[in-house]
């Protein structure tokens, strides 16, 4: 998945951790995407037929 390097301190507890850049941002995209889907959880859905009807009236 992730190529992570974890950097501990003297004791061996994890500190920090690096990564490649763009899988950081590949990462954060993932992040949005999961708080979109939360914040969309309870919106009414419309049917596909609906949708669909409503998309062929512009063509």
């Amino acid at each position: 998945m992730y190529d992570i390097k974890y950097i501990t301190d003297e004791k061996g507890t994890k500190t920090d951790i690096q990564m490649k850049i763009d899988e950081y941002y590949s990462l954060l995209e993932e992040i949005e995407d999961l708080r979109a889907i939360a914040e969309r959880k309870d919106e009414e859905l419309i049917p596909h037929n609906l949708v669909k009807e409503s998309l062929e009236k512009y063509e």
